[in-house]
């Protein structure tokens, strides 16, 4: 019977390392994304902002920034309510009765860690909703910045346009330009 509670404890013990791999993960997919998103409004921003025209969809892609800033921080700030090991003197002090009994001890230690499983998971579960927001956010920003480049486009090639036709007749007037 002892082998149960020892089989119980080890997986007890290996989802609470692979909780804090995934955090570990997670913050650092956060990291890329709060650089993605920095370099697609110094690229893609620098360009768009020429363009009145486009201001609806640089306020979008400003507020998409924000937000995709907001939900990284938010993902990658510290929390002191997660754990991911058992303090030795805590262990020693709730377990020193059982100390004759392994078995005991297994099942204790197993419920302890899947305890503080279920505490830390929903701080992952915050972490993974953050990221899930800051992605999206990402994704909105940088099509609102393509379009704000493909209407500053069009409308060069629109001017470029309008310019080489006036110069081909210089008597003659685009229709649709006052």
């Amino acid at each position: 019977m002892a082998e149960l509670e020892r089989i119980a404890y080890d997986n007890a013990l290996r989802a609470l390392d692979r909780q804090e791999r995934l955090l570990e993960e997670l913050r650092a997919r956060t990291g890329v994304l709060i650089a993605a998103s920095s370099l697609a409004a110094t690229l893609l921003g620098g360009r768009s902002v020429e363009n009145i025209a486009s201001s609806p969809l640089l306020a979008l892609a400003l507020v998409a920034f924000v937000v995709s800033l907001g939900a990284s921080l938010r993902a990658l700030r510290p929390s002191d309510d997660l754990v991911f090991a058992l303090r030795p003197d805590v262990i020693y002090h709730r377990l020193f009765a059982f100390r004759h009994d392994v078995a005991q001890i297994h099942v204790h230690l197993a419920n302890e860690l899947q305890r503080y499983w279920d505490a830390n998971e929903r701080h992952v579960d915050t972490i993974r909703r953050a990221l899930q927001i800051a992605t999206w956010s990402l994704a909105v920003e940088v099509l609102a910045l393509m379009s704000c480049s493909a209407i500053r486009s069009h409308d060069r090639d629109r001017r470029r346009a309008t310019a080489a036709s006036v110069a081909a007749h210089p008597g003659h007037r685009p229709s649709g330009d006052t």
